[in-house]
């Protein structure tokens, strides 16, 4: 090999290896992808009593937040008055939520107090238990405190003659209340709004 071919494929290598450092300094280096954006923070919900069976009324009052805390409350009753449920008090934040039903009255038998609370995904709740007559107290579940349910019965016929009953009283319609509902997801719940 003569001196001119040595000379030229040495500055042939060298451009070669110069260009590969260009273009191994131009490229950045492989980096993970960013961690996701943080999940959007689940609804907290609150509700005070809903009423179907004989008597209807959809779940009222309500209040939902993903924030800070909103609250809610009053009294509310079916369209005839047979179900009336007074001192509700709602709340519901990020991780948190609160139901509180003084009292659920049906008919004539008056019932409570019920609380439902989720913190941070953690679901507490609290009711009487039983009931009287055809009126049953039951656990709700699922962040219910409570679900109430009365049966009426039909009053037996009576004939004109004898004037005693022809039939027994029989099942009539089933009213279900269901009292104090909660939901919340995991998360720290926001700190209480006091108004001075």
């Amino acid at each position: 090999m003569n001196t001119r071919t040595a000379l030229a494929a040495a500055g042939a290598g060298a451009l070669l290896i110069g260009t590969l450092t260009t273009l191994a300094s131009s490229c950045t280096p492989a980096t993970a992808a960013p961690p996701a954006l943080a999940a959007a923070a689940a609804t907290s919900t609150a509700t005070g009593i809903s009423v179907s069976g004989g008597e209807h009324l959809t779940a009222r009052p309500s209040v939902s937040s993903s924030g800070a805390i909103k609250t809610a409350g009053g009294s509310v009753s079916t369209p005839s008055g047979a179900v009336v449920a007074s001192g509700i008090s709602l709340q519901a934040g990020a991780g948190f939520a609160e139901a509180r039903v003084a009292s659920v009255r049906v008919g004539g038998t008056t019932v409570g107090p019920f609380t439902a609370t989720c913190r941070n995904a953690a679901i507490t709740t609290s009711a009487p238990k039983g009931g009287s007559g055809n009126l049953k107290v039951s656990p709700g579940g699922h962040g219910t405190a409570a679900v109430i349910t009365v049966t009426t019965s039909t009053a037996p016929t009576r004939t004109s003659g004898s004037g005693g009953p022809t039939a027994k009283p029989t099942a009539g319609t089933v009213i279900t209340v269901t009292v104090a509902t909660v939901s919340c997801g995991a998360g720290t719940p926001p700190p209480q709004l006091t108004v001075a």
